[in-house]
């Protein structure tokens, strides 16, 4: 087991905190986006994008900024961000997040 983080997300965003830095990846296997930080979170990305959204829904004059990269290389950008995923599962990511 590893932690990364004190609090949840949703204390994090309680607190004040409006800047979360996800390190994502593709797992091609479940065909899922996972959140991961050296190791894969129990959680599947749309777990957390479901807690901002419904804080956001609660608290509607707020900003969070995320803040997403692969776990190996933040300065990548662009199509080299997730070598190897297909475009089309890159765009579910986006499409998720809605």
């Amino acid at each position: 087991m590893a932690r990364t983080q004190q609090l949840k997300v949703l204390q994090q965003l309680d607190n004040g905190i409006r800047f979360l830095d996800l390190r994502i990846m593709y797992e091609q296997d479940d065909a899922e986006w996972c959140s991961i930080h050296f190791m894969q979170s129990k959680h599947k990305v749309q777990y957390y994008w479901n807690q901002i959204r419904d804080w956001l829904l609660q608290h509607p004059n707020e900003i969070v900024i995320l803040w997403l990269s692969e776990q190996l290389n933040p300065r990548v950008t662009g199509n080299e961000q997730y070598r190897g995923v297909a475009i089309e599962n890159q765009a579910s990511l986006v499409e998720s997040i809605q």
